[in-house]
């Protein structure tokens, strides 16, 4: 969350301070690596009032240790603060360039889905009992005229230039 983080383990809490405010998403980046850690005793503090990281220097230690640890067996580095080039920047996606889907495996209609959609809400114009083999979709994606790249590319360059 926009370079913040934080570690429990056995009654302990490290984590970095705030320094920025989830609503200001224009500000420039900061470097995650310079956010002041925190550290807090829930044991005996459970609403984190008292910081006592300058008290327990060796169990902030060691708590940050486990989160590099934690954070490179979950993929998150590197750790990055900026908002808005981050959440426009293209990600690997197992969907990229495809417009056929097929589906091969189970595929259950009815009341069992698991939604919180209570049947009686609504009536089906054809009830199906049964199961699909193979589902296929094919997708069209909406191809963007020049004018909406360019817009688009503009407004990258606008957002790399605040951070």
């Amino acid at each position: 969350m926009m370079g913040d983080r934080a570690l429990y383990h056995d009654g302990w809490m490290a984590g970095t301070a705030v320094v920025r405010p989830p609503w200001d998403l224009l500000s420039p980046a900061r470097d995650p690596l310079d956010f002041p850690w925190e550290l807090y005793d829930l044991r005996h503090d459970w609403t984190q009032s008292e910081h006592v990281a300058n008290r327990y220097g060796h169990k902030l230690k060691e708590l940050q240790g486990m989160f590099w640890e934690e954070a490179q067996r979950h993929q998150v580095l590197p750790l990055d603060s900026c908002f808005l080039t981050r959440g426009a920047t293209p990600r690997p996606s197992p969907t990229a360039g495809r417009d056929t889907f097929i589906w091969t495996g189970e595929l259950t209609v009815g009341a069992d889905t698991g939604t919180g959609v209570d049947d009686g809400d609504y009536q089906v114009p054809l009830r199906f009992s049964g199961t699909l083999e193979r589902l296929t979709l094919r997708i069209d994606q909406p191809k963007l005229t020049p004018e909406d790249e360019r817009t688009l590319m503009e407004a990258q360059r606008n957002m790399e230039i605040r951070e």
